[in-house]
């Protein structure tokens, strides 16, 4: 009895453990031949393929399997949604660590069209030693790579914010000023977005005073001039925002620089604001005075001549005198240089501006305001090149001496006179006959 039961118990015994150990043999499925010796499993077939499990992943980065992703690597599924995000659609993916692409049926990309940046709170200020969340959305919907990096653009300017980012968009702020973050598509469609974040001073400014750095109000037409805004207190951001807010068509201004340029005569309001939250401003009144250009920068001809140009107001005025017409050369009691100059009678002056070509003899109402402006505005310089190069008038170190000008049948006309030079030549003659250039 004792003998039929141990027998019992070996014959149960033997299935189990060479059942066991079949479990790790190699295997072949398929056909009756020896496994490859290199494979646990065998697939043999003709007509037959293996079905690997068809699952939904929604991300790459998530296992999203039943259990969890220890010891995983080498799971193989394959993924049946066409918009995997981080993934290829459709296909084969391996797990290891996140799920990696194997293979399936080619799917056309779809390249970035637009990236959309929010932040939390939709805030576009943050105080320096902050942080800020960033965060992108990618167009379109179906876009075959949303992922972007994360920058911040490098800026030389001194009032420039200073911040870092990291890969998830979160901004962290060091230096006050304007800071530009970007963040740029990785499909190679080249698109990305920028973010402007102000970061503002933990000093706030208390005081905001503005002038020009020379001192002056006003600036000649085509002309430039250095606007400077005065801070207080000297810890607090020094950047300013620029506008004009009267008079835009008299007057630019740089946003962030403060440099006016003249372009029509009359007054303008330049306003300048903080940017730390502040919100200050001043304001300054500038005036745009008639424009005379560096001579030389533009020539007309008239007639068989060229001459050089500059402008005031709406003409240009020869620099030097017109050679056009007939007129009495005569030189003038020893004048040091030597040079002949152009008697003209009031005929032989109309003559000497060609109106058909577009020259005219200057106006008294234009002779008047060139006075003004040569005398009250203009700098040294162009008085000089003026009136020097005139043959006729004359810069006394002050001011265009009155009697420079001759009046002929209500037209100015430049004219020797004054000390050293005391001539008069009387109502019938002047000389010296510079056009100004209106068009046709």
């Amino acid at each position: 009895m004792k003998m039929t039961k141990k027998m019992m118990f070996l014959f149960l015994l033997f299935p189990v453990i060479f059942g066991t150990a079949d479990l790790y043999a190699q295997v072949t499925i398929g056909s009756d031949e020896a496994p490859h010796s290199g494979a646990i499993l065998d697939l043999r077939s003709t007509d037959k393929g293996l079905k690997l499990p068809a699952v939904w992943l929604e991300d790459v980065t998530e296992f999203e399997l039943s259990g969890n992703a220890d010891n995983a690597e080498g799971m193989t599924v394959y993924n049946t949604n066409d918009n995997t995000k981080g993934g290829r659609g459709r296909g084969i993916y391996i797990w290891n660590g996140t799920w990696i692409y194997s293979g399936g049926a080619p799917k056309a990309e779809t390249p970035v069209s637009k990236i959309v940046i929010t932040s939390d709170g939709n805030l576009n200020t943050v105080t320096a030693g902050g942080i800020l969340q960033l965060t992108d959305s990618i167009l379109p919907a179906n876009a075959s790579n949303k992922n972007v990096t994360w920058s911040v653009l490098w800026s030389g300017s001194l009032t420039a914010g200073k911040a870092t980012v990291d890969n998830k968009g979160l901004v962290t702020s060091l230096k006050p000023g304007n800071v530009t973050v970007r963040a740029s598509a990785i499909d190679g469609s080249q698109v990305y977005r920028d973010f402007t974040l102000s970061v503002l001073p933990t000093t706030m400014v208390t005081g905001l005073s503005i002038y020009s750095e020379t001192g002056a109000d006003s600036v000649a037409a085509g002309r430039t001039l250095q606007l400077v805004a005065e801070i207080t207190p000297d810890e607090a951001s020094r950047a300013i925002k620029w506008e004009v807010i009267s008079g835009k068509t008299y007057l630019t201004v740089g946003g962030a620089t403060g440099v006016v340029t003249g372009t029509a005569v009359g007054t303008a309001t330049v306003q300048a604001t903080t940017l730390d939250g502040s919100n200050d401003t001043a304001t300054i009144d500038i005036r745009v005075t008639v424009p005379i250009l560096i001579p030389g920068t533009q020539t007309r001809t008239m007639g068989a001549n060229s001459y050089y140009t500059y402008k005031y107001g709406d003409t240009e005025w020869m620099l030097e005198v017109s050679l056009e017409g007939t007129a009495t050369y005569t030189t003038l009691f020893g004048e040091p240089d030597g040079i002949p100059y152009n008697y003209y009678t009031y005929a032989q002056a109309l003559n000497a501006c060609i109106n058909a070509e577009g020259w005219y003899l200057p106006t008294l109402a234009q002779g008047t305001a060139l006075a003004d402006y040569l005398n009250n505005y203009a700098t040294v310089d162009e008085k000089n090149m003026m009136v020097l190069s005139a043959r006729g008038g004359y810069y006394d170190g002050t001011w265009i001496r009155s009697d420079g000008f001759s009046r002929l049948q209500n037209l100015y006309l430049f004219r020797w006179s004054g000390t050293p030079h005391a001539y008069y030549f009387g109502a019938d003659y002047c000389f010296a006959v510079k056009c100004v250039y209106m068009g046709e």
